[in-house]
């Protein structure tokens, strides 16, 4: 191997990696590597520059790029200076305009929805999904053993949010690539609903991501790309802009349904 310490560095483009193998299986670790023809110009750690010939050298080991840091509600929070808007919509219901399919009512300020085995009961709620919002239910299970879905709009598509899918056995996003809870292997293992306790649910939209806290603590996140989400024909509401509930075999009971998103500049 011919090596040579370099007087000066010539201006060449450069890419990162750990580490370069010679023939021999001398390995150098590096911090920067420049093409420079025939040769390599390689920097360590302390600033040593090295002239490598190129038949010299095995192969090269970039290093992988580093993963991105694990989405959390903490990261999705909005900005403490920002102007927030919130609003519960339960109390701005019109039932009659509201309901889509199914059976809903108010029981002392309670919004319960039911439905049988054999179809579920969808409800809009009454306002268009911002490009980038907080939306927290608070609900509990009054009975049955079927799935509370909660419906989300984001980058322009609509999807569900399932918890005790599979006869409270999975929970997650309904479709993604056309699969459903069941099939795309993202979903959650477990039961949800245990008791008849309330859950408090912040479903966090994004411009790129979701991510979903109960109870305070982190649920699951998604930052696959809105396009490969889509709602199942089964739990279509009318319009494609709102969020919406669904209830399937038993009945829910809902005391919040707290929309947040940063006031518009005006």
């Amino acid at each position: 191997m011919r090596t040579m310490i370099l007087i000066a560095l010539f201006m060449c483009p450069s890419v990162f990696a750990d580490d370069i193998i010679l023939t021999g299986g001398k390995k150098i670790t590096w911090k920067t590597l420049t093409d420079n023809g025939d040769t390599y110009i390689v920097e360590d750690a302390e600033g040593r520059r090295t002239m490598i010939l190129k038949s010299s050298v095995e192969r090269i080991e970039k290093a992988a790029a580093p993963l991105p840091p694990p989405l959390t509600g903490a990261t999705f929070a909005f900005d403490k200076k920002a102007k927030l808007v919130s609003l519960n919509l339960i109390p701005l219901l019109d039932l009659k305009k509201a309901i889509v399919t199914g059976q809903w009512s108010f029981e002392k300020g309670v919004l319960v929805g039911s439905s049988p085995l054999a179809d579920n009961s969808r409800l809009e709620l009454p306002m268009e999904a911002p490009q980038e919002y907080d939306l927290t239910i608070d609900v509990a299970r009054k009975n049955g053993v079927g799935d509370f879905d909660i419906g989300l709009v984001g980058g322009g598509h609509q999807f569900i949010v399932a918890f005790d899918s599979s006869n409270c056995t999975l929970s997650g996003i309904g479709l993604i690539e056309g699969k459903p809870l069941s099939q795309h292997g993202q979903g959650i293992p477990g039961r949800f609903f245990t008791d008849e306790k309330p859950k408090s649910i912040v479903c966090m939209v994004r411009k790129e991501n979701l991510i979903v806290q109960v109870d305070g603590k982190d649920f699951l996140s998604y930052s696959g790309g809105w396009d490969k989400l889509s709602n199942h024909q089964g739990h279509d509401v009318r319009s494609k802009k709102v969020p919406f509930l669904i209830v399937w075999n038993g009945s829910m009971g809902i005391t919040r349904a707290i929309m947040s998103y940063p006031k518009p500049n005006p």
